[in-house]
């Protein structure tokens, strides 16, 4: 799995439990999450948020954001 970085944030919904927030930067060339689909498919209900910072516009689906660049410090 490729993922770049990992945030540990306690979430209200797991009785304030830590969760692990994937973080994966992509280049203008690049833009498929397949090891973001993996890291949830093998460690399931330990995630929370999903990020990916790449030079797009904002975009929110479900458990996953997906930053521009600049963003980043927001994390």
């Amino acid at each position: 799995m490729e993922t770049d970085f990992l945030i540990v944030r306690p979430y209200s919904d797991a009785a304030m439990k830590p969760r692990v927030c994937p973080v994966e930067v992509k280049s203008p060339r690049q833009h498929g999450t397949a090891s973001l689909d993996r890291f949830k498919e093998r460690f399931g209900k330990r995630i929370g948020s999903q990020y990916v910072l790449h030079p797009k516009q904002l975009k929110v689906d479900s458990d996953r954001m997906c930053l521009p660049l600049y963003m980043g410090f927001c994390l």
